[in-house]
């Protein structure tokens, strides 16, 4: 659970940097400077989901359609994580009930 909220913390302090720099071209990406490994693995994270890109001389800027379908996936991936446990959940429930 520490994990899951670090790892939201950090997404939006990278995509917070980016907005408030207007990186949201590739004209206007922003230098996120020195990363520690937490914030290096997320920034990973979002360019191979197409959230962010990087320009050849290592600038970053955030694509604002692409962040959102990262949003609405992570958003999907985890409501579906629930209802299965859910299901789980309430299997066990009636099969102890029955007994």
């Amino acid at each position: 659970m520490l994990l899951a909220v670090a790892i939201l913390r950090t997404d939006r302090r990278l995509v917070g940097r980016m907005r408030e720099g207007g990186a949201t071209s590739p004209e206007r990406a922003v230098d996120l400077g020195d990363l520690n490994p937490l914030k290096e693995w997320r920034l990973r994270r979002l360019t191979n989901e197409g959230a962010v890109f990087a320009t050849g001389d290592g600038r970053h800027f955030l694509d604002e359609a692409g962040y959102a379908g990262y949003r609405r996936r992570r958003r999907r991936r985890a409501l579906t994580v629930l209802g299965f446990l859910l299901l789980v959940f309430l299997a066990f429930y009636l099969f102890q009930k029955s007994r």
